[in-house]
């Protein structure tokens, strides 16, 4: 009976429209609803000011702003590399021009962890080891990919692209089969 319960909170999650149910708030302290970002693809990561990955994942991040909206978390589980404020992480921030989402420092693992983040490790199955741990969510909310903070965001490139082409075809609608009733036919 345990082992149910555990498997349907589990299926709960996997729900693909759950991930757009969910909001955070900005490093401003403003609220973004995810359900904003539905019908697009999104680079979630979990971002440091101090970690050995900081500059090489900010530059490349702001660099993917053109093709998809990237969103960091700020998260200081990790070796207690983002011990700053929201204003420190402000002002750190700026020396990447960042133009992208960054949100306010949150737990990524863990029971206190962000239900943003619960949802991206029960839904891919990957926790995050490390900071700039780096989950590619498709538009409906489904997660398609995770690397973690050794993979350069500029090897993940082609894979972001196929998710973003995949969102800009034109999707065909299916018509049903006609039922025996509506084919009209003879029988000789």
């Amino acid at each position: 009976m345990i082992k149910l319960f555990i498997l349907l909170a589990i299926g709960c999650y996997t729900n693909s429209e759950q991930f757009h149910s969910f909001s955070s708030l900005d490093i401003n302290g403003n609220k973004l609803k995810l359900e904003d970002l539905a019908g697009k693809v999104v680079l979630i990561v979990n971002v440091a000011s101090e970690c050995g990955y900081t500059d090489s994942h900010y530059t490349a991040l702001q660099q993917l702003y053109q093709l998809l909206k990237p969103t960091g978390y700020p998260c200081n589980q990790f070796g207690a590399q983002e011990p700053g404020s929201r204003h420190q992480i402000k002002e750190f921030i700026k020396q990447y021009s960042v133009s992208f989402n960054i949100m306010d420092k949150v737990e990524v693992v863990g029971k206190n962890a962000d239900p943003v983040w619960k949802y991206l490790v029960q839904s891919s199955g990957m926790s995050p080891k490390w900071n700039f741990y780096k989950y590619l969510v498709g538009g409906e909310g489904e997660v398609l990919q995770v690397w973690g903070p050794d993979v350069p965001v500029h090897d993940i490139l082609d894979v972001v692209q196929a998710a973003v082409d995949h969102l800009d075809q034109p999707q065909v609608q299916m018509e049903r089969p006609l039922s025996a009733e509506e084919i009209a036919h003879d029988e000789l």
